[in-house]
């Protein structure tokens, strides 16, 4: 439905979007306007044919993360691991893609809804990352690309980093 009316192309990024959903127990016309409402304010680019707009954001929270955790953001670098390599999935997915508990999940997006910031997920993002912080740095660098799949699974924390409370 959202794509017929948006005139582009499916994809799968939206199936991952709309299984969380799926779990609520509401209409469907009511979960289609939350997605639609979901993927027009946080991440339109999921409608877009081309991926430099999400690419964009990864960039972003990469340069968020140098400035709140420069060590971090150099080990990073050091290893070569692009901000594309472990922001994209859960960038074009709104975090779905990397947290299974629908129920978290959930609570997350409302969270994003009610703080009224349609930047709270990319400073999200950042928290998400130095959450893993232990982990990520306890690696050498030719072994982050690797790790980073399993290091950034799930819901961090919500207190410890420099980036409390961003949402």
């Amino acid at each position: 439905h959202l794509c017929a009316a948006r005139g582009c192309d499916y994809k799968q990024e939206l199936a991952v979007l709309v299984l969380p959903l799926a779990a609520v127990d509401s209409p469907v016309l009511q979960l289609s306007k939350a997605l639609t409402r979901m993927v027009a304010r946080f991440c339109p680019w999921v409608l877009e044919a081309q991926a430099e707009p999400a690419m964009e954001v990864c960039e972003c929270i990469r340069l968020l993360l140098t400035y709140f955790d420069p060590a971090l953001a150099r080990h990073l670098d050091n290893g070569g691991v692009a901000p594309t390599s472990y922001f994209f999935p859960a960038v074009t997915t709104l975090f779905a893609s990397q947290v299974h508990d629908h129920v978290a999940l959930l609570e997350l997006w409302a969270a994003f809804f009610s703080d009224h910031d349609p930047f709270a997920p990319i400073f999200f993002g950042v928290h998400w990352v130095m959450a893993a912080r232990a982990q990520l740095m306890s690696l050498p660098p030719g072994e982050l690309l690797e790790a980073l799949p399993g290091a950034l699974v799930g819901l961090p924390p919500a207190e410890g980093t420099a980036v409390e409370g961003a949402l």
